[in-house]
């Protein structure tokens, strides 16, 4: 045991005191490159109608002659009115007007019509992380034939921010709805708390009789490990974790890696993401960043900080110590 205890402290002492070094770019899971035809869910992303994964349909159609050829979507029919919403990458050639290229993620939203006993066009994000998160991207109207919808993106149900694309809007493929534009501002999808198995949700709504195709951009970043949730990893998440050691439970503080305790593993992740920050996305789709050299000044705030934390250390070590 009294071994064990040692190892975790040098685990905090090395975070405290590594090298300076370039870190690597954060992760970026990304709606459009991640795309699946095989699997829903597809490892973080689920497509949907409701709370319902849509199945499978491999030659979708709005109406007879949308496509001039097999569009595979994700939806309940390739045709009737069950077949809203659909969620698809574009693939086959387009007969009517649109604002969308192949390769594009589209959805059609749903409606009385097409869509009957289905809920609204959805797609989730289920976090694989405990850390912080930027959510990026933005959405257009289709095409436009006088028809509107409305977007929301939400946290574990929590609308974060949302907005309304119509025809005549602004927005298009080229300068999308922005989601950092919406009514939450960019301060509602930058540096978001979320632990292991949070879900982010984009949900289209239509706002006219019937529903429509929208383009969608999503992209979300990811820091895992950043337990005090403020977009950069350093002591004060290892301070966080030391002052919750061995604590248990799913959400507790200082979890960096979502398995219910607080203990070396955490100190392990950190340490290998130390110093990486969660930079404001570019937007689009959002894009991965990589994080620059730690300067003079963030250097000395960390030799401050390991001052601070010795007394916590030594207590720790104390604390391993074999007791008569």
């Amino acid at each position: 045991m009294r071994i064990a205890c040692l190892v975790v402290v040098g685990l905090i002492v090395f975070a405290l005191s590594v090298s300076p070094r370039r870190a690597q770019s954060q992760t970026l899971y990304d709606l459009n490159t991640a795309w699946s035809d095989s699997s829903n869910p597809n490892n973080v992303w689920t497509y949907r109608e409701g709370s319902n994964a849509l199945p499978h349909v491999n030659a979708w159609q709005g109406l007879i002659g949308d496509f001039s050829a097999a569009q595979p979507a994700w939806a309940r029919a390739d045709v009737g009115n069950t077949n809203l919403p659909a969620w698809m990458k574009v693939v086959a050639p387009t007969n009517i007007a649109h604002d969308w290229q192949l390769g594009d993620i589209i959805v059609h939203t749903t409606d009385s019509f097409n869509g009957v006993g289905s809920g609204d066009a959805n797609v989730i994000w289920t976090s694989p992380i405990t850390g912080t998160i930027n959510i990026g991207g933005g959405v257009w109207m289709g095409r436009d034939i006088g028809r509107s919808n409305h977007w929301n993106v939400s946290l574990d149900a929590a609308v974060l921010s949302g907005g309304d694309i119509f025809s005549g809007d602004p927005y298009s493929r080229a300068s999308p709805f922005n989601f950092a534009a919406g009514s939450g501002g960019a301060a509602a999808v930058n540096k978001v708390a979320v632990f292991k198995g949070d879900v982010i949700e984009l949900k289209l709504t239509k706002t006219s009789a019937p529903g429509d195709y929208v383009g969608v951009n999503l992209g979300i970043t990811a820091l895992a490990g950043d337990v005090n949730f403020d977009g950069i990893i350093n002591g004060q998440d290892i301070a966080l974790i030391a002052s919750n050691w061995l604590a248990t439970g799913s959400r507790g503080a200082g979890d960096a890696n979502g398995d219910g305790i607080v203990n070396g593993q955490d100190i392990a992740l950190i340490a290998s993401n130390w110093l990486q920050t969660l930079p404001l996305p570019a937007g689009g789709s959002g894009s991965a960043a990589t994080v620059p050299e730690p300067c003079t000044a963030i250097l000395a705030w960390l030799g401050g900080l390991s001052l601070l934390l010795a007394g916590r250390l030594r207590s720790l070590v104390r604390s391993c110590e074999p007791r008569a």
